[in-house]
């Protein structure tokens, strides 16, 4: 699973942090960030299942989440009216294209990810599941809005050293 995180963050690092104003991308739980460095995204693995496929061959199921944190004050309408946070967020996680087409942007962290997956030809993964929560936390100093995007993904058959 290291592996493919790496390869999370420099794909995230490469497309979506300077595109879409992410101040740092950390390995790790989003409650550490320093509050200097939000914007931000963290990728954590969160959960390994190991598969028995038969009496020579495993596969693995790899939970990973990707959490990109804002600080909840920093996002408010000019009048103040408005908390425009979740709609920030939104837009960095998943934003779609304009019109009929409703695509990913590629400079989204599912657009990244998703393209990641389709490409994909070194990891041999498919995707069993991808969820996406929005929320906030008492994140120790200050309120966070943080949207976290789970993906559960599984790799092919390797045989048992």
């Amino acid at each position: 699973m290291d592996r493919l995180i790496r390869k999370i963050i420099e794909l995230l690092e490469a497309n979506v942090k300077t595109q879409r104003g992410i101040k740092q991308i950390y390995w790790g739980d989003p409650f550490f960030i320093p509050k200097a460095s939000i914007p931000s995204i963290t990728v954590s693995p969160s959960q390994t299942v190991i598969e028995t496929t038969d009496n020579v061959r495993d596969n693995d199921l790899a939970t990973i989440e990707i959490t990109l944190v804002f600080d909840a004050r920093m996002v408010m309408n000019a009048k103040f009216t408005e908390f425009t946070a979740l709609f920030e967020i939104s837009k960095i996680m998943e934003e779609r294209a304009s019109g009929e087409s409703h695509e990913l942007e590629a400079d989204t962290i599912v657009g990244v990810i998703r393209q990641l997956f389709y490409a994909d030809k070194d990891f041999n993964l498919n995707v069993q599941s991808d969820t996406i929560n929005y929320g906030f936390r008492d994140n120790r100093e200050f309120p966070t809005v943080e949207a976290v995007y789970t993906i559960v993904v599984q790799t092919k058959p390797y045989t048992r050293a």
